[in-house]
């Protein structure tokens, strides 16, 4: 009877001490998963303006190489403007 006891006492603090763990636990689980979320959206996001940054490099060299003419003649027009 008396070792039934201890092991119920004993049962009694481990039960005790898995409630206070899931108190301290709390909502962070949720927090976790929320967070979780956001980073994987931010990372959505990155990746998309990565592309369009290469979209737009690519874009930039491809007219570059086939008007190069375009950049000398706006510098031409913008340092002429500024004389008038």
């Amino acid at each position: 009877m008396e070792n039934r006891l201890r092991l119920l006492y004993l049962l009694q603090l481990v039960d005790s001490n898995l409630d206070e763990l899931q108190e301290m636990k709390g909502d962070l689980p949720q927090i976790v998963a929320e967070l979780s979320d956001t980073v994987k959206n931010k990372l959505a996001i990155k990746k998309e303006l990565e592309d369009v940054l290469k979209q737009i490099a690519r874009y930039s060299r491809q007219n570059r190489f086939r008007y190069p003419f375009l950049s000398k003649q706006k510098s031409r027009s913008i340092r002429l403007s500024n004389f008038r």
